[in-house]
């Protein structure tokens, strides 16, 4: 519902008295909290008071996790492209199970292959 908002926000052209202006200079107050300091975010997240991550969670699980991770899938994919199609470390994306699988290939007998599940409350939670 704030996806499209959230977009095309201007906090310039804010009306601080419009409660709905106000939820979205938040969210994106905490979006651009968690993209650049995620670690802070899972610290906050575990010594918050109770009642607060009741109001807080559902906003975080709907809004801020799906835009950090679009975020964090656009570096991945523009990475992949800096690196090019001859390089020994290669990236697949899996959207639907937000999943990341980076494959490192030295020689034919040296191979390393990570898979990085996202959790859908991440920052919140570790990858």
């Amino acid at each position: 519902m704030f996806k499209n908002e959230i977009r095309d926000f201007v906090p310039e052209y804010i009306n601080p008295k419009d409660s709905r202006h106000t939820q979205i200079l938040c969210l994106v107050t905490l979006i651009n909290f968690m993209k650049s300091f995620p670690s802070l975010g899972r610290k906050f997240y575990q010594e918050c008071d109770r009642q607060l991550l009741e109001i807080m969670l559902p906003y975080v699980k709907s809004v801020v996790s799906p835009a950090i991770l679009e975020n964090e899938i656009k570096k991945i994919e523009l990475s992949q492209l800096e690196l090019g199609s001859n390089s020994d470390l290669t990236f697949v994306l899996f959207k639907s199970t937000k999943e990341v699988v980076a494959t490192y290939n030295k020689t034919a007998e040296i191979s390393c292959k990570l898979l990085l599940k996202i959790p859908s409350d991440y920052p919140l939670k570790s990858v």
